[in-house]
């Protein structure tokens, strides 16, 4: 299963496209994930290449980010 995240300002997050968009996503057995830009913090080190953290959390790297 291929795991996404859809980055999307907090104002558009209920919207009718973002709702459809997640809604195709999971028909198509996507998993999304709706993020909000402002709370996603990048660090990168040469111990661990794939440092993101959301909200203070570190989650696994998504398939694609849209």
């Amino acid at each position: 299963m291929y795991r996404g995240w859809m980055l999307c300002k907090p104002m558009f997050q209920d919207s009718y496209e973002t709702n459809r968009l997640v809604e195709e996503f999971k028909n198509q057995d996507i998993e999304i994930k709706v993020i909000n830009p402002h709370e996603i913090d990048i660090f990168v080190n040469k111990e661990n290449r794939s440092s993101i953290l959301v909200n203070g959390e570190s989650l696994p790297l998504p398939n694609f980010v849209f």
